[in-house]
């Protein structure tokens, strides 16, 4: 995987070297809290993000969840797109994620290219186009979402996410 997440081979990385089997031996019993943790920090963004949608400079849509099943929020990736107003040359994606690096907020966009158009699955050829696909991985970010976030770091994403939606970008 050179660079970071464009694949030219097919493979995969299965090893579990004694040092990660010992700390998913003390982590594994607090499972059930981490998920919690996880699934709370979750619930808070999407409740404070709610507000983003339908916005003309920037439109920024929080995670679909279902009453009747559960997620435990490995990540929490959001979707940022271009209102109806957006002027700038940029992707709202990229000028967020660099909002937020600024103000020492990691954020990652992971997989930018979608699994149909890697090298590794597409030999000799031009790929098929999936435009739903193609347009989400130009708009997802992921946020920090980790178990012992506290609310101050929470309180930070959410605030620093607020007032990139409320700058004029155009």
């Amino acid at each position: 995987m050179a660079p970071k997440y464009y694949h030219r081979t097919i493979g995969g990385n299965f090893r579990l070297d004694a040092l990660q089997a010992a700390l998913l031996g003390v982590k594994l019993p607090h499972l059930a809290e981490y998920c919690t943790r996880r699934q709370r920090h979750a619930c808070l963004y999407t409740q404070r993000l709610q507000a983003l949608r339908d916005r003309d400079q920037v439109e920024i849509l929080t995670p679909v969840t279902h009453a009747d099943r559960t997620h435990i929020f490995n990540q929490y990736t959001v979707r940022v797109r271009r209102g109806p107003c957006w002027r700038h040359t940029q992707s709202p994606r990229d000028l967020l994620r660099q909002w937020l690096a600024e103000r020492g907020i990691a954020s990652e966009v992971y997989y930018p290219v979608p699994v149909h158009a890697q090298e590794c699955f597409r030999p000799g050829g031009p790929y098929a186009a999936l435009p739903a696909t193609d347009a989400a991985a130009n708009e997802v970010l992921s946020l920090p979402v980790f178990p012992e976030m506290t609310a101050e770091e929470h309180g930070a994403v959410v605030t620093a996410i607020l007032e990139f939606a409320g700058a004029r970008h155009g």
